[in-house]
């Protein structure tokens, strides 16, 4: 599993975030997220996009279908001038209820999540 923290940004505010990636057959099963989410088992399978918690997307002002950049720092200890900026298309948006991970969660295919957090980039 990869996680990290990152910001999250769109083209009308920012947020801190916790990026997980998550094995795709484990994302498959995590019936909290399919159970909000019509898209969510497109996520897992396409490993293009993220899943947002729906209090994120509203801050956020984002739907499913819309981008958005994560920005984290390359090294544990960065000085926030040498930063992975990517841009990750939102594959679904879900509501655990929890307002703690529905505000901060971002999920991603664990194949394609390395490439934020790994130190190799």
């Amino acid at each position: 599993m990869v996680d990290g923290q990152a910001l999250a940004s769109s083209r009308s505010n920012a947020a801190g975030v916790l990026f997980r990636g998550i094995r795709a057959e484990d994302l498959n099963n995590l019936t909290s997220i399919a159970k909000t989410s019509n898209r969510a088992r497109s996520m897992g399978s396409t490993r293009a996009g993220v899943a947002i918690g729906r209090r994120l997307a509203d801050q956020l002002s984002l739907h499913a279908g819309d981008s958005v950049t994560l920005v984290a720092a390359k090294g544990r200890y960065s000085d926030g001038h040498d930063a992975r900026i990517k841009p990750y298309k939102i594959s679904a948006v879900f509501e655990i209820g929890m307002t703690e991970y529905d505000s901060i969660f971002v999920g991603h295919a664990a194949s394609g999540s390395a490439g934020l957090f790994s130190s190799s980039q």
